[in-house]
């Protein structure tokens, strides 16, 4: 491989330009080709960015040998297949999340790609986030003592979902699988991705046809929770629960990590970029800080980071077999939710 990646976008929604600004930000990679199943979006895309080779069938875009690497933006149903193509073809992999629709599709995929040898790269992208970045330096500095408790939550009144976003045959479920998988991620990165234990998951489906959640708009057909709520203990004593819904009726909308240390303490507001800290002193006394957190791009880092990866051997920080512990916990709060009964391992 030369010291330039050359990779391919699969997929041309909303979030493959993220992943093209990333690459065209990297003096490392470069962007050949781009595809999709939707040829003039496609098209528009490559005009957008400047890209030379557009294809509307994926497999033409990997069998093409000056690929080196694909970044899969597509719908998730549609993950497993083409990450085990891409693998048989000889490219390394950046998925977006969530993984797949199920445990052992991830599974079969992270088969592949220790067979196949290539690196495969969940799009964890909150890892990169800067209030992530802080609170793993702080953890791994033991300045936050032993993680025992993480309460998350990503609760909106509406988000405007519209196609296969709203059927769980493809979407896997709603905001919990789709939205929830970031923060849900990134306090079991923190917390050092302990075994599970027990779940206990609540789902509803309420508002999904609730009229007032649009304005002025009927109400979309929808078969995903309207709302979902988990809670996890793992084998080291550890403990996470976690709020989601995309038509909640919340007094308050929120996007939120909180982590309990026997040190310190922290919440993140994720999307307003504010970490708050609580931490004991040397008196033993409470101090609060709210400390500046880098404000650069984490979808660059998480493109740096892949192409660092393919190009020089640098260790992953998202491990395959860390997505298939994060579905692991979120399939469970839906089979307890349907079962009514607690899921232990």
């Amino acid at each position: 491989m030369s010291n330039i990646l050359r990779v391919g976008i699969i997929g041309a929604g909303a979030i493959s330009a993220y992943h093209i600004q990333g690459y065209q930000a990297c003096a490392e990679a470069q962007v050949r080709a781009i595809c999709s199943g939707h040829m003039e979006t496609a098209q528009k895309r490559a005009e957008e960015f400047g890209i030379e080779k557009v294809c509307e069938d994926y497999r033409e875009l990997l069998a093409d040998p000056d690929i080196d690497a694909v970044s899969i933006v597509t719908p998730t149903f549609t993950h497993k297949q083409m990450v085990l193509d891409a693998l048989a073809a000889g490219k390394h992999v950046l998925c977006e999340k969530p993984p797949c629709l199920t445990v052992c599709d991830v599974e079969a995929c992270n088969r592949a790609a220790e067979k196949s040898g290539k690196l495969l790269m969940y799009g964890f992208v909150c890892r990169h986030f800067g209030h992530t970045r802080y609170l793993k330096q702080l953890v791994d500095s033991g300045k936050m003592g032993d993680i025992y408790y993480a309460d998350l939550n990503r609760t909106k009144r509406c988000i405007r979902r519209r196609g296969w976003f709203n059927d769980k045959e493809k979407a896997g479920g709603g905001d919990l699988f789709d939205g929830a998988i970031h923060e849900i991620d990134s306090a079991l990165y923190l917390m050092g991705y302990p075994k599970l234990k027990s779940v206990k998951g609540y789902t509803t489906h309420v508002h999904n046809a609730t009229p007032y959640l649009v304005a002025g708009e009927a109400p979309v057909a929808r078969t995903t929770e309207s709302a979902a709520c988990g809670m996890a203990t793992f084998e080291n004593g550890q403990c996470l629960r976690v709020q989601s819904g995309n038509a909640f009726f919340t007094a308050e909308e929120k996007c939120s990590m909180e982590l309990c240390g026997t040190k310190a303490s922290a919440i993140a507001h994720v999307f307003k970029k504010e970490l708050k800290l609580v931490a004991l002193d040397e008196n033993n006394q409470l101090v609060e800080s709210c400390p500046e957190l880098d404000q650069t791009s984490p979808h660059d880092r998480q493109i740096a980071h892949f192409v660092d990866c393919c190009l020089n051997g640098t260790e992953c920080i998202v491990k395959p077999w860390q997505a298939v512990e994060v579905m692991r916990l979120i399939c469970a709060i839906y089979e307890s939710a349907e079962s009514g009964r607690e899921i232990l391992f």
